[in-house]
C-alpha cells in the first residue's frame, strides 16, 4: 500500500514542491488550502486532494483532513511567513502559527499515533546571534514571528517526549521562482526579467540595506530535507541551510544588473544578517543546485 501524505499548506511555495517530490516517489498526497478556489495551486494539485482548512478558525475544521484521510505523514508547512503581517497581528500569529500546530499534535497523539510529524520551524528563532549557529544554539527570538515558530518548535519537542514521531525543520531562506515579489529574491528577480523585456517603464528597484547578507538555498532541496527527516530511524530537529551567507549585492550582480538604488529607510525588521548555519547533524541527502548556480536559473521567469 502506498504511503499517504497530508501537506498544510499545499499552495505554497514549499508544499508546491513537497506534493511534486512526494508523489514522485509513489505518495498518495493530500493537502490543505485556507481559500479553497481562490489560492494558485501547483500543478501536481490534480493529483492530490485538496482540502478547505483555515488554521485560524476552530481546530475542529483544520484537524478534519487528518481524521478524513488517515495520513502516515503529516507536514505543516501553513502559517503567516511575513513578519511586517505578524508584527501588526500577533494575536492572529500566534493562533496559526503556535496554537494550531500545537492542536495537530495533540490530534495526532490522540486519534492517529503512528503518524509522524514534521514543522516548519525558523531560523528566526536564533534572533539576531552573530556567528554560526546549529542544533545546539539558544534560542533568541526578537519578533512576533520568531516567537510563535519557537513556540511551535517547542511543542514538538513535547509530543516526541511523548513518544511521537514528531520533528522540525529550522529553515534559513529558500527561495524558487515560486515565491511572491513580497520576498526579496523574487522582487529582484522579477524586476530583472521585466527590464530585459522593457516591462519596467524606467521605473527604478527600490531595496533596502544591500549588504545584508542571508543564508539562501533553493526550495526544491529543503523539501527534500523535510521529507529526510521523517525517514531516519529517531526523531530529530535539524537546521536546514546551505551554510553559505551572501548578500543582496551580490544577488543582483548574479542577475547581471547594473547597480540599484541606493537603501531605502523603513520599518526595522528582525534580522540574521549575521549569522551564518554550520555543519550539525546530517541528513543522508545533497543539494541539487548552489548559490549561484540556483539562483541565476530563473531571473527570466514572471
Amino acid at each position: 500500500m502506498n504511503k499517504r501524505a497530508l501537506i498544510y499548506g499545499i499552495s505554497g511555495q514549499d508544499g508546491s514542491y513537497l506534493s511534486e517530490l512526494l508523489l514522485s516517489k509513489g505518495y498518495e498526497v493530500a493537502g490543505t488550502v485556507r481559500n479553497h478556489g481562490k489560492e494558485t495551486l501547483p500543478p501536481v494539485s490534480s493529483k492530490a486532494k485538496i482540502y478547505r482548512a483555515d488554521l485560524a478558525a476552530k481546530p475542529a475544521g483544520f484537524l478534519r483532513p487528518i481524521d478524513d484521510f488517515e495520513p502516515d505523514e503529516v507536514y505543516n508547512l501553513a502559517g503567516i511567513h511575513l513578519q511586517h503581517i505578524t508584527s501588526q497581528n500577533a494575536r492572529l500569529a500566534e493562533k496559526v502559527n503556535a496554537a494550531a500546530p500545537e492542536s495537530m499534535l495533540a490530534h495526532i497523539h490522540s486519534h492517529c499515533a503512528m503518524a509522524k510529524f514534521f514543522q516548519a520551524s525558523s531560523a528566526y528563532v536564533f534572533g539576531d546571534k552573530a556567528g554560526r549557529v546549529d542544533e545546539s544554539t539558544c534560542p533568541a527570538p526578537n519578533s512576533v514571528y520568531a516567537r510563535t515558530k519557537l513556540a511551535a518548535q517547542q511543542s514538538v519537542l513535547r509530543y516526541r517526549l511523548l513518544g511521537m514521531f514528531a520533528a522540525a525543520g529550522i529553515l534559513f531562506n529558500h527561495e524558487s521562482p515560486l515565491r511572491s515579489e513580497d520576498f526579496v529574491t523574487r522582487k529582484i528577480s522579477a524586476y530583472v526579467a521585466r527590464e530585459k523585456l522593457g516591462l519596467n517603464g524606467g521605473k527604478a528597484l527600490m531595496l533596502g540595506n544591500l549588504d545584508a547578507k542571508r543564508d539562501w538555498g533553493f526550495a526544491g532541496d529543503y523539501v527534500e530535507a523535510m521529507w529526510l527527516m521523517l525517514q531516519q530511524k529517531q526523531p530529530d530537529d535539524y537546521v536546514i541551510a546551505t551554510g553559505e551567507p551572501h548578500s543582496v549585492r551580490e544577488f543582483c550582480q548574479e542577475k547581471s544588473m547594473s547597480a540599484p538604488t541606493p537603501p531605502l529607510s523603513g520599518p526595522s525588521r528582525a534580522s540574521c544578517s549575521q549569522m551564518q548555519a554550520k555543519r550539525g547533524k546530517s541528513l543522508a541527502g545533497s543539494p541539487g543546485w548552489d548559490f549561484p548556480a540556483w539562483s541565476g536559473s530563473w531571473w527570466i521567469l514572471i
